[in-house]
């Protein structure tokens, strides 16, 4: 419960917040994620283990249900970057804004690497996303530090080198 009133305090829910479940059971971030938006009054969209498996798919999900924020590991969030790009080069998607809705992205699980962090904000310029590097071990059952960046500038700001801090 503590984690969760933190979270709500440092991360406050938005009247029109828009959440979805995606993480296994047994992955840690799934408490935050199922109760965090629940316990403030939120629905959550559910994705199946076959959608979060295709990220062309997910986004096309996350998109049509203007989901708002959401919780991913580094290596997802990787394969939604490749697929954003491959998909805005193509003649069908060519001006799409998929994903603009997510102002809040969590980052947790997996060590984020700089240059994943750099083509985040090379996707998202509209100064109106965050994304946060949360960490902290399962043992504990909850994520203890927290660095969180809103744009290129905060990145050159904050990191030192290549080497994405954990708040």
């Amino acid at each position: 419960m503590n984690r969760l009133f933190w979270q709500w305090e440092a991360f406050p829910y938005t009247q029109d917040e828009k959440c979805c479940f995606k993480t296994a059971f047994t992955f840690v971030d799934s408490v935050a994620e199922i109760f965090g938006p629940l316990l403030r009054g939120h629905s959550i969209n559910i994705f199946s283990k076959l959608t979060v498996a295709n990220p062309h798919l997910l986004i096309k999900k996350l998109h049509a249900s203007q989901i708002t924020r959401i919780v991913v590991v580094p290596s997802l969030l990787r394969a939604l970057l490749s697929t954003l790009q491959l998909m805005r080069m193509e003649e069908e998607e060519k001006g799409s804004e998929k994903l603009n809705s997510i102002r809040l992205w969590v980052c947790s699980g997996e060590t984020l690497q700089k240059d994943l962090l750099d083509d985040f904000f090379l996707q998202f310029t509209n100064g109106k996303t965050t994304l946060c590097n949360f960490y902290g071990s399962t043992e504990i059952m909850a994520d203890v530090t927290v660095e969180a960046f809103s744009s290129a500038e905060d990145v050159g700001k904050q990191v030192d080198g290549i080497h994405v801090p954990i708040g």
